[in-house]
């Protein structure tokens, strides 16, 4: 079984001074990608091994946890280069030893990435629909190209500071109502079109003069 599918590591640590030997449970060598007793844990291993964008966060617990109970997720770098995910805890003991607990949350952090490029694929997915649904509805109305309908509407939600879903979504909705695209999105659309219309004849004439003549040159 992979060790990121099982059940969630938990690691415990604890240290009277930072810069002593620190004591480690088979759980912390085990999150750290090593086998219990393979090295002399210290406050310097274990920051060597927290991801360097999390390091200062890190730092700021254990020094916080001397006087109230502090925490923060950060990631794991293990010796083979993966990546964990954990929740730390570390609070003072009566006696001033430090204790704290580390909990493997990738699984759940994998999770809930995983469902969100999910929900939003799935929504792209649902916005290209809808967006080839109104290109069609523009196409039928003026005889144009799928391409040229799509710059009309890519447009419009230039000037409106809207997403084309959005003008797509009132492209479909405005056919569907009236049986047809009604006069303000016709309207719009006819702006955009003519603008489209100009921009590229613009191109299209940029482009032939830059040609200029063909001169033949003999010996």
């Amino acid at each position: 079984m992979n060790l990121y599918e099982s059940s969630p590591v938990t690691g415990r640590f604890s240290f009277t001074s930072v810069l002593d030997r620190w004591t480690w449970s088979d759980g912390m060598f085990t999150l750290h990608g090593m086998e219990p007793g393979e090295v002399v844990p210290t406050g310097v291993l274990f920051l060597r091994h927290v991801h360097p964008d999390d390091r200062s966060a890190v730092e700021q617990v254990i020094e916080a946890s001397t006087s109230q109970v502090a925490g923060c997720e950060y990631r794991i770098v293990e010796l083979d280069g993966k990546v964990r995910t954990v929740a730390l805890t570390v609070s003072a003991d009566p006696d001033g030893t430090t204790t704290g607990h580390l909990l493997d949350v990738t699984a759940a952090r994998n999770k809930a990435v995983a469902a969100g490029v999910n929900e939003q694929l799935a929504l792209a997915l649902e916005s290209r629909a809808v967006i080839d649904q109104a290109k069609g509805v523009v196409m039928s109305t003026f005889g144009i190209d799928s391409e040229t309908a799509f710059r009309c509407m890519v447009l419009i939600s230039q000037h409106r500071n809207v997403r084309v879903r959005a003008v797509a979504d009132k492209v479909i909705a405005a056919a569907s109502l009236a049986g047809g695209a009604d006069e303000d999105v016709l309207a719009q659309v006819s702006i955009a079109l003519r603008t489209v219309a100009i921009a590229t004849t613009a191109s299209e004439e940029t482009h032939v003069a830059g040609e200029g003549p063909q001169v033949t040159r003999t010996a």
